[in-house]
């Protein structure tokens, strides 16, 4: 049997909502096996979190910030910008070792987040992205994800292993990561086998970094101005206020908790959403109709939205090119985005790294 309260330290990167929001079903996990969790992140990430646990210790833990280019892939611009990434890194990793000290911590689990480990405790990364998307720099890139994966004593996949899955090629890749394992796809959503009528036609689910969120938001509302059915927009920022007029067809959130978020997924008929890897895992839970838009200069989210489109699961559309007076009745006659899940692949996975720890 398993020693109790080991203390676990979580540290999601903040770079929109979707690596805290898997992280929550780890954390309930791991509350369930008897651990203490303290969360160390930084901005909405950390928000997210404390809306969702307050009982939990948390630490302000400031990490990498980047701008977008319009431009170059996000990929690219990482390279190009690797002194700042390897700089933000040592800063991370120096910052662990005075939470490991300060917090008696046994173990160690980041989401994205490659300076979060330790070489005086397992540490373990949760990432799907083993291989890197790019047009350019490919090779580079890839040495650049193997070299920082390696410092980890494992890699854990949001995914599954096996045929049916969510992140093909980013994660299935020819030559195996050594000490890789699936999790299952990892969603803060529970399975719902009760059918519900719709009361809307389209949720809008808003995420991602900026500035291509404002102008992903503006371009929807600007578009929904003359609609004739009911749309609610979920605008993803905590704790903001609403800049833009309701009327009887549209109106808006500016963050819903998880329980009333799936209640409204299953509410509409169609999501429209980007293709960020977190809200695909969440989406398959439920099981639902989806327009996906991604995030332009985001390789990675382009690949996963033209795979579902060409295995027929959800229809895409690049940003520039959205019309929703079009895109919404075509995306409508696609069937609905499910994915059989198992939790029990991270309750063991959680179980069996837990008595290992010393």
């Amino acid at each position: 049997m398993m020693s109790q309260h080991k203390t676990i330290l979580i540290t999601p990167l903040n770079w929109g909502l979707g690596h805290a929001s898997r992280c929550i079903p780890v954390i309930i996990q791991l509350l369930k096996l008897n651990c203490k969790v303290v969360v160390a992140a930084d901005g909405e990430a950390l928000q997210l979190l404390k809306s969702e646990f307050p009982e939990l210790t948390f630490e302000v833990f400031p990490g990498l910030k980047t701008t977008y280019s319009k431009f170059i892939p996000i990929p690219v611009l990482l390279l190009l910008r690797s002194p700042k990434l390897f700089k933000s890194i040592k800063k991370e990793h120096n910052t662990i070792r005075k939470l490991v000290e300060n917090y008696h911590v046994d173990g160690i689990i980041s989401d994205n987040r490659y300076g979060c480990y330790s070489s005086d405790i397992p540490s373990v990364i949760i990432t799907h992205q083993l291989a890197i998307k790019t047009p350019l720099l490919k090779k580079h890139a890839q040495q650049l994800i193997e070299k920082l994966l390696s410092k980890f004593n494992a890699t854990w996949v949001p995914d599954f292993e096996g045929e049916q899955n969510i992140s093909g090629d980013l994660s299935h890749i020819s030559k195996p990561l050594k000490n890789t394992h699936f999790l299952g796809p990892l969603t803060r959503f529970v399975a719902s086998s009760k059918d519900q009528a719709y009361s809307r036609k389209l949720l809008v689910l808003l995420s991602g970094p900026e500035p291509q969120r404002t102008l992903f938001e503006k371009k929807i509302v600007e578009q929904l101005q003359d609609i004739d059915y009911q749309v609610l927009i979920v605008r993803g920022k905590l704790n903001q206020t609403i800049p833009y007029a309701e009327n009887d067809y549209l109106k808006f959130e500016a963050h819903l908790p998880t329980a009333q978020l799936q209640q409204e997924i299953e509410a509409s008929e169609l999501v429209l959403c980007r293709s960020g890897y977190s809200s695909l895992m969440d989406l398959a839970r439920i099981g639902k109709k989806v327009l996906l838009v991604p995030t332009p200069g985001q390789s990675e989210q382009e690949y996963l939205a033209k795979r579902l489109s060409k295995n027929g699961i959800c229809y895409t559309v690049r940003q520039s090119k959205l019309s929703l007076s079009k895109d919404v009745e075509k995306a409508l006659k696609f069937k609905a985005f499910q994915l059989e899940q198992d939790s029990k692949i991270l309750e063991r996975t959680l179980r069996e790294w837990l008595a290992e720890i010393s």
